[in-house]
């Protein structure tokens, strides 16, 4: 897979034979993952995500540097949802 033209390293670029002829497909980057225990990389509002990457609707507030909380369940880590302005 090659990098999107533009796109830098937020996406991949791969393109495939159809049906209808070449296909282009832009896959997005996942999101970094960060443990419980983890100090936070930026301050924001992190959600709960499972052992595979799902959402779980849980958010807590972190400011950058501070540890990350526990989980209520083991494999369970955060990814930033929201930024903030500091």
């Amino acid at each position: 897979m090659q990098n999107a033209g533009g796109l830098g390293k937020l996406s991949r670029h791969t393109q495939t034979t159809g049906p209808y002829g070449k296909v282009s497909i832009i896959m997005a980057k996942p999101p970094k993952q960060y443990k419980p225990g983890q100090p936070a990389p930026k301050s924001g509002l992190y959600e709960i995500v499972g052992p595979r990457g799902g959402h779980t609707g849980e958010k807590v507030v972190s400011e950058k540097g501070k540890t990350l909380p526990p989980t209520d369940q083991p494999g369970q880590s955060f990814i930033l949802d929201e930024p903030s302005g500091k």
